[in-house]
């Protein structure tokens, strides 16, 4: 979380000092094909098994790219590019994996997970607050061959770390020749519960990166100097950890019920309200309100709720579409995001906060609906299949009584 927090804080820090805003939009795009080209790649290799080693190589490649990059003899304007989309793409899919680790560390139970998920969300966020609050103001990170070479020496200490764990070899499953119904009760909810999770993580993705790249551009313009820029996003970065911190606590001690509300539904409700709110008075002030609060929720209620529809899926299609979903989904969601910024620099000929915000609304309504529709399919669905088995049940009670009262 430290490599997350600084390496997007000086990625952003970039914008208007050697980047310019108008590239935005294509780095995005390719920082999305880099990213989905490496999750299909990963998770083909994830299904052959030692995902451990498999991460841990990762983590080494991607070091390995940052200190060849700030040793790389190019232009400016192109390291920073190249910078650009090594961070967009790196670090979506280096969280992917860490959460993907975490759940196959974790215990399978459902309780379990709901204690350790938050417990994970809050650690990570501390690695945040130190990388928001301490490194970015050390000298030797602020020029660009610094940080690339602070940000490799994190990639290659968590591949150490990871490497610390040990993974049995996986076992040979002996085809017995029977083959399991396909079309089960489970297999369809789960597969209900993945189709749900991906257009949920497309949705959260491209409002989230809508918020998030209309900001930078915003904060952006309220800053002449790279290195002010820099401490900024810094200072933004910890309170985004405060208040992520904040949220998680909150929602461990009192969390929502699943049978009424989904929290995913209650994050893109709340988003929708807030963006309605947030266009009626567009201000930079409000702007970072609604930045803060998105990232807290998004941390928290998103993420609580990915969790544990993952946890609900069978080990093997949760490997199978994990990768796929997080990174593929969210990589979506960013050029979508990208594509709609594009477009209403195209209409406008410049940029309309107000606007912006209220094509957020429209993406946290569409969130919210499909959520809490899904999730009231499914209980009505859970509420047939009981009343279908309760008559049956209450016949063969009656016939024990009345055979005891016989007796």
């Amino acid at each position: 979380m430290i490599h997350f927090v600084f390496s997007r804080a000086f990625r952003d820090s970039l914008l208007n000092n050697g980047l310019p805003i108008q590239s935005l939009p294509s780095l995005i795009f390719i920082g999305t094909g880099l990213s989905l080209c490496l999750s299909f790649v990963l998770s083909r290799l994830f299904r052959k098994g030692a995902k451990t080693n498999i991460v841990g190589v990762s983590y080494i490649v991607t070091g390995a790219c940052e200190a060849a990059l700030a040793f790389a003899p190019v232009t400016p304007e192109l390291s920073f590019k190249l910078f650009y989309i090594l961070v967009s793409a790196s670090t979506a899919i280096g969280m992917s994996m860490v959460w993907l680790l975490a759940n196959n560390w974790i215990s399978t139970e459902p309780e379990i997970k709901a204690k350790m998920v938050p417990a994970l969300l809050m650690a990570g966020t501390i690695g945040g607050l130190l990388g928001g609050f301490g490194i970015v103001h050390m000298q030797f990170a602020e020029s660009f061959r610094g940080a690339n070479l602070l940000l490799a020496g994190l990639n290659i200490f968590t591949a150490a770390l990871v490497s610390l764990h040990y993974e049995p070899p996986p076992t040979t499953v002996v085809d017995t020749g029977t083959k399991a119904p396909a079309q089960s009760p489970r297999i369809k909810r789960a597969r209900l519960i993945a189709i749900t999770l991906a257009a949920a993580t497309v949705l959260g993705a491209t409002g989230s990166t809508l918020l998030d790249l209309t900001y930078r551009i915003v904060a952006s313009q309220q800053y002449a100097s790279r290195t002010d820029l820099l401490h900024f996003f810094g200072y933004l970065q910890a309170m985004l950890g405060v208040a992520a911190v904040v949220a998680q606590l909150l929602l461990s001690r009192c969390r929502p019920c699943a049978q009424r509300r989904s929290t995913i539904a209650m994050y893109g409700l709340l988003g929708a309200v807030v963006a309605v709110l947030g266009a009626l008075v567009p201000s930079f002030a409000l702007l970072t309100a609604m930045r803060t609060g998105e990232y807290a929720m998004r941390n928290s209620l998103f993420r609580f709720g990915t969790e544990m529809s993952y946890a609900e899926l069978p080990q093997q299609l949760r490997l199978e579409v994990r990768p796929l979903i997080d990174v593929v989904g969210e990589r979506i969601g960013d050029s979508i995001a990208a594509l709609l910024l594009q477009s209403l620099f195209w209409i406008r000929h410049g940029f309309s906060i107000r606007l912006v915000l209220i094509c957020l609304s429209i993406i946290c309504i569409g969130l919210w609906k499909l959520t809490s529709a899904t999730a009231g399919f499914m209980q009505r669905r859970h509420q047939a299949r009981y009343q279908e088995e309760q008559p049956t049940e209450l016949v063969y009670a009656t016939t024990v009584d009345s055979n005891v009262a016989m007796d």
